[in-house]
């Protein structure tokens, strides 16, 4: 009888090392999946916060708005009224006195439509209503509402389109065009001591598509080229020792770059320090 001994010693022990690498490795599965099952618990949490958040925020600025804005049109129209009335009955002094209060109420009317305006787009409550766009009647009400503030600066304000600027306008949100116009402009007046002020409108093409380019042109301070890159974020100034003697909020030009983009236009500008500034916006036509 002939015997075969077998040493099975080292299968065992490796089978013994496979079997204790799968269950190190089942418990790692495990607590990874345990790590990011919170992870994600916390971050639904997160989310759900900063969704109550903004919510908190809408219901703010909502009230906000009324609770601002129905007393401040009440101020603007009682001092409107009174300036009309009072042309040349009161002293000049306390006519200048009127009119510094109605200049800051509007003032102070823009500064909360901007904020308004910036967290209606970015909720996706403002949503554009097109129709056609006349060049001469928008640019027509610019020159009304800046004339004697260009006035007061002793700067000209110049406003340029062609002849046939009629019969070639375009489709696009007109109240939002001029919001766009009245911040630039708005803008180009402020920050211009001396000179001139100009905006134009011209059809021109962007990316083989059709449309207008509306340039406002300003012979103001100027911009740095390293703040340029920053200026269209929200409450970002330009010169904050500038800032420090005209107010303003920073959300003027976000608001253009967010309307411009909500009609799938651009915009950009052009600067050089001491000669002043070029902002360029171009809308598409969106004519049906």
């Amino acid at each position: 009888m002939v015997g075969t001994h077998v040493d099975i010693s080292e299968q065992v022990a490796f089978e013994a090392k496979i079997k204790g690498l799968n269950e190190d490795l089942e418990k790692r599965v495990v607590s990874r999946t345990e790590d990011l099952m919170l992870a994600k618990e916390a971050a639904l949490k997160a989310q759900a916060a900063a969704e109550e958040a903004n919510l908190a925020k809408s219901r703010f600025l909502a009230n906000m708005s009324h609770e601002l804005r129905t007393p401040l049109n009440s101020i603007n129209g009682f001092a409107d009224r009174l300036i009309t009335r009072l042309e040349g009955v009161i002293e000049p002094r306390h006519m200048d006195a009127l009119k510094t209060i109605a200049r800051n109420g509007r003032q102070l009317l823009h500064i909360i439509n901007d904020i308004l305006d910036t967290q209606g787009i970015d909720s996706g409550d403002i949503t554009l209503k097109y129709s056609l766009v006349l060049v001469p009647e928008l640019f027509d009400q610019l020159a009304r509402s800046y004339k004697d503030k260009a006035d007061e600066k002793g700067i000209a304000l110049h406003f340029k389109y062609p002849d046939d600027i009629d019969h070639r306008s375009i489709y696009a949100d007109p109240i939002r065009i001029r919001q766009i116009l009245d911040n630039l402009l708005n803008n180009a007046v402020k920050f211009t001591d001396q000179g001139s002020v100009s905006i134009s409108a011209l059809v021109a093409n962007h990316q083989h598509k059709p449309g207008m380019r509306f340039d406002i042109q300003d012979t103001g301070r100027g911009i740095e080229i390293p703040i340029l890159d920053s200026l269209f974020m929200p409450f970002t100034q330009a010169d904050n020792s500038v800032n420090r003697l005209i107010s303003g909020t920073g959300l003027g030009l976000t608001l253009v770059k967010l309307l411009t983009e909500m009609h799938n236009g651009a915009v950009t500008v052009q600067s050089e320090l001491g000669k002043g500034s070029t902002f360029s916006v171009w809308i598409p036509d969106q004519k049906p």
